[in-house]
């Protein structure tokens, strides 16, 4: 569960994403470039607490839906995200200067 207000990454949805599991996340723009509503989880808009809890009640009464999500997530490459990616993009960014 990521109800961010805002951010410009997420170190625990890196580490959350490496475990295949169901996520249910705020629409902010670094999830949504990251991930698909629908298809690989779950979103809401951010700072909505009823859309929120809805969506919460939808994963836990869908579970087939739930673990089709999980498959999707597994199948996502994100090794553009990995730390050793992150890391020389950064590097990339600041030799550059």
């Amino acid at each position: 569960l990521y109800p961010y207000l805002s951010s410009s990454s997420s170190g625990a949805l890196m580490m959350g994403l490496q475990y295949c599991k169901p996520m249910i996340l705020s629409d902010i723009p670094v999830f949504r470039e990251t991930l698909h509503d629908g298809q690989n989880c779950l979103m809401f808009p951010c700072g909505d607490a009823e859309a929120l809890a809805s969506v919460m009640v939808e994963a836990a009464q869908n579970r087939p839906r739930c673990r089709q999500m999980a498959d999707a997530l597994y199948r996502t490459d994100f090794s553009a995200y990995t730390w050793e990616s992150v890391g020389r993009a950064t590097l990339q960014v600041y030799s550059s200067v």
